[in-house]
């Protein structure tokens, strides 16, 4: 479908003067045509089933990488102060785990997708994913899980944990309980 703009004729020779005696450039470097997703991301609604752990969460990185002792926080609007805080300093009970360490990125993708999912089912509130810090300059699971929870609306905040939990090596979870009908 193609917008029809109304362009006055003195706007279109003004636009005509104006690029005249200009070259279009050679451009080989970039495929100017649209290119589809490879994959489809839907959000699955309150009571589904996941289809499959692959299509849960995006591998397209929107956010800076992270180092190995570099601290994550994210917090979605209207999450209490004094929530945060108490999730910063590790004073909200911890009520599941997931240890990621040693896991592929796929691995960690579906663990972590099913982990979330078992979460929501059992209305648990506060979870710790340890990711680890990884012995190499940028902790791959690390950025993966800070990505992958900022897409899930599942989550209200994250944060690194206390060192007794793991420090920048894992994450406090804090997420949205739902009613179930």
């Amino acid at each position: 479908m193609t917008k029809k703009h109304n362009i006055s004729q003195k706007d279109k020779e003004l636009f005509r003067q104006t690029v005249n005696g200009t070259k279009r450039l050679k451009q080989d470097k970039v495929n100017m045509q649209e290119q589809k997703p490879s994959k489809q991301f839907k959000k699955r609604t309150r009571n589904e089933e996941p289809e499959s752990t692959e299509d849960t969460f995006s591998d397209f990185d929107l956010y800076e990488p992270v180092g190995a002792d570099e601290h994550l926080f994210f917090s979605r609007a209207g999450i209490q102060h004094k929530t945060l805080q108490k999730l910063k300093r590790g004073q909200l009970t911890i009520e599941a785990s997931l240890d990621l360490h040693g896991c592929t990125v796929e691995k960690a993708r579906q663990q972590l997708s099913q982990f979330l999912y078992n979460c929501q089912q059992q209305s648990i509130k506060v979870v710790c994913i340890i990711h680890g810090k990884s012995q190499h300059s940028q902790p791959i699971i690390k950025n993966k899980v800070n990505s992958w929870l900022r897409q899930t609306e599942q989550v209200n905040a994250f944060c690194s944990a206390q060192a007794k939990h793991g420090g920048t090596g894992a994450v406090y979870v804090f997420l949205k309980t739902i009613t179930l009908i």
